[in-house]
């Protein structure tokens, strides 16, 4: 299987967004679906699943690999995989269960057939959630996960074949890259309608969605999209960490993430740096957004009027992420990650107010690049 690497463009622009996880190569022909979603709940897509299709939404997760559908009720879900009503599907009798960083989910290991318009159904390997506990979403609109990962994350084991593998083998797909586009929001009306939107490119890149070069930082390991930082900044300051502190035990892209995690060390400096500067720099209007504790841990929003948005946003600097060139030349890169971006809107409580929350967070498990940056680039 040729490798897939990771892409990103230089030049940002606000909706054109995201990382390309691919092998590299020209531009084809190419199958583009739309994403759709709501902030802080994951990019999702339409498929079919079973004979005939069950119509179902999945959120595109690139830091897992393992593909499952609820099939039971849950309260958070709008619907469900009724495998009796499938006649092609298939249980295999084995148990898999898997851990996220929030959540987790346990169910059977199956086959069916996943129907992605415009291919031709393709029998999967899959799993039905019989039993979860903080994996779905209130209010989001999908009801499974399509991991993109390697197999070697794959649960119980990397003899499980991730959709797209399979879709690559079974020449589906005449590629083995795909690439995304997150958008971000796309709709912003009042209160609590806030969309989201994207693409998804399955079989490369779509020369339509960007514009310039698009230059590769390599891999560290396959398993993970795992990528290596040389540093990362605040307002053009350096934190002044170690190469190796930002990416212990290591830095993966994730889609199925929204925000940016961190070391516990390099999030308190990143927050510290942060808070100095907006409270120095906002507003005066605004300024109980950057005193508040509770809108840098996230469990705040910041609520104000749609004419101060702009202040808002000028009152915080811009983080940037330095990675390597995947070259000879030992050059880098810098990813622009500016306030427009790590403040994300979300519902609001009072439809004459506009909300957001902070979304920058610590981690126990490495370094994150989620949505947020994500929605940057392509």
């Amino acid at each position: 299987m040729a490798l897939r690497e990771l892409l990103a463009r230089v030049r940002l622009c606000w909706c054109l967004a995201v990382l390309l996880l691919g092998n590299g190569g020209r531009c084809q022909s190419t199958v583009v679906k739309d994403l759709s979603g709501f902030p802080g709940r994951g990019y999702s897509l339409e498929i079919g699943l079973g004979t005939p299709p069950q119509l179902l939404r999945v959120i595109l997760d690139t830091g897992s690999s393992n593909f499952a559908v609820a099939s039971a009720n849950h309260s958070f879900i709008n619907a469900y995989f009724h495998t009796a009503r499938s006649s092609s599907y298939k249980n295999l009798g084995t148990s898999v269960s898997v851990t996220y960083t929030e959540g987790f989910w346990r169910g059977d290991l199956v086959t069916d057939k996943l129907t992605i318009s415009p291919f031709a159904p393709l029998v999967v390997q899959l799993e039905t959630i019989d039993e979860s506990k903080d994996f779905f979403v209130n209010g989001a609109d999908w009801q499974g996960i399509l991991g993109l990962a390697y197999p070697s994350l794959a649960k119980p084991s990397s003899a499980v074949t991730p959709v797209f593998d399979s879709l690559v083998q079974s020449g589906t797909v005449s590629s083995n890259m795909f690439s995304m586009q997150l958008c971000g929001t796309i709709d912003k009306g009042r209160g609590d309608i806030i969309s989201t939107g994207g693409k998804l490119v399955m079989d490369g890149i779509s020369s339509s969605l960007y514009t310039g070069d698009i230059l590769y930082t390599p891999l560290q390991r396959t398993g993970y999209y795992e990528v290596a930082m040389s540093r990362v900044e605040v307002n053009g300051v350096s934190l002044g960490f170690e190469c190796k502190e930002y990416n212990d035990p290591r830095t993966i892209v994730d889609s199925g993430t929204t925000g940016l995690r961190f070391p516990t060390a390099i999030y308190n400096s990143i927050v510290t740096s942060l808070r100095e500067y907006a409270v120095k720099n906002i507003d005066a209007a605004l300024a109980n957004c950057p005193n508040s504790d509770g809108f840098w841990q996230n469990s705040d929003a910041c609520c104000i009027l749609p004419e101060q948005s702009g202040a808002l946003f000028r009152g915080f600097p811009n983080i940037t992420i330095t990675l390597p060139l995947n070259d000879a030349s030992h050059r880098e890169f810098v990813l622009t990650v500016p306030s427009q971006l790590y403040l994300q809107a979300v519902p609001a409580n009072k439809a004459v107010r506009d909300c957001y929350k902070f979304f920058v967070l610590p981690s126990d498990y490495g370094s994150v690049l989620g949505a947020v940056l994500m929605e940057g680039y392509y």
